[in-house]
């Protein structure tokens, strides 16, 4: 026999989890042997502010990237800090995961070179 608590309240074992949070489930067999495991339902993608999906830049650009339960942050395919500075031209690709495997994907070019006008003439004979 034992008893089961799922943040500090009675669960039946089977019974649905839907809410999303985190969680403490805890078991007690009648010896008083106790087993606990922390773990979170997580649907929802880690938030990237500060830059768009395909837009284009023309000054440097400053991501965040916001989850509560975030694993992990790359740009170009290396390990990215939130809130660094990305200040040179080209493209970049920005994903957050968090540890449910939620992943947010934004693509974005940073362009500063300024655009080049070339004006032809054709004279009169």
């Amino acid at each position: 026999s034992y008893t089961t608590t799922l943040n500090d309240k009675a669960y039946t074992s089977g019974s649905k989890i839907s809410p999303k949070t985190n969680y403490v489930l805890t078991v007690v067999d009648a010896a008083g042997n106790t087993s606990s495991i922390e773990f979170a339902i997580d649907k929802d993608k880690p938030a990237i502010k500060g830059v768009t999906d395909g837009k284009y830049y023309h000054t440097s650009v400053t991501p965040t990237v916001t989850d509560k339960n975030l694993d992990k942050v790359t740009l170009n395919g290396k390990d990215y800090v939130s809130g660094t500075e990305i200040t040179e031209e080209g493209t970049y690709e920005l994903i957050a995961t968090d540890k449910a495997k939620n992943t947010r994907k934004v693509t974005f070019t940073i362009d500063t070179t300024l655009p080049k006008i070339a004006i032809s003439t054709k004279q009169n004979k």
